[in-house]
This record gives structure tokens, C-alpha cells and sequence, in this order.
């Protein structure tokens, strides 16, 4: 595999040449500090070649968004953010006061 690095006008911000015949573009978008880890969100996306077409065909993969470990649909993260931003507001609703140290709340399972 190779790594090439573009600059910060380019769309993306690396691209990695997978094999001969794909290559994946990758543009970090955010890390988010947690309290135990950071969450990186980015947008990546895969192009396939078929070299033994003529001429060579380009076979570009939607693009994915990337949470942490998950990938999601533009259709999810808009989702997923909908859902946070009024999680936002029921908090701010509730008036509490933020405290910096609090329980840790048990993990659902």
C-alpha cells in the first residue's frame, strides 16, 4: 500500500493506493475527546478500477461516514444527529447545572 498526502485545498485530505486495482480517500472531518477515549468522524470512500476493460472503468463506491468504529449512511448520520441535538435540548431543559465530577451511569446491555 501506498500513502499520498494532498494539501488542504484538496478534497480529500489522503489517499491510499489499496492494491492496483482500488485506492481509498479518507478526509478526517473531527476527533471528539470522550471521557476515557477520543471518537474520530470522518468521510471516506473507495474507487475500484477494472483495468482489463477498455476503456479502464472507474467504479467509485458511495461515500461513508465514519463514527469511531461505525459506519453510517449520510441518511443515518443525519439520524444519529437529530437525535443528539435534542438530547442536547432535554438537557438544557432540565436547567441542572453541569457538575465535573458524577457517577459513571451503568452500561446498558
Amino acid at each position: 500500500m501506498r500513502l499520498i498526502q494532498h494539501d488542504a485545498r484538496h478534497l480529500w485530505s489522503s489517499t491510499t493506493v489499496v492494491d492496483t486495482e482500488a485506492i481509498d480517500h479518507e478526509r478526517p472531518i473531527a476527533r471528539v475527546a470522550l471521557e476515557t477515549e477520543t471518537v474520530l468522524i470522518r468521510v471516506a470512500q473507495r474507487v475500484d478500477f477494472n483495468l482489463l476493460a477498455e476503456p479502464v472503468e472507474v467504479m467509485p463506491y458511495p461515500p461513508r461516514i465514519t463514527l469511531g468504529d461505525y459506519e453510517l449512511n449520510d441518511g443515518q448520520a443525519r439520524e444519529i444527529a437529530r437525535h443528539l441535538l435534542t438530547a442536547v435540548e432535554f438537557v438544557d431543559g432540565l436547567g441542572w447545572a453541569r457538575s465535573p465530577r458524577r457517577p459513571r451511569l451503568v452500561p446498558r446491555g
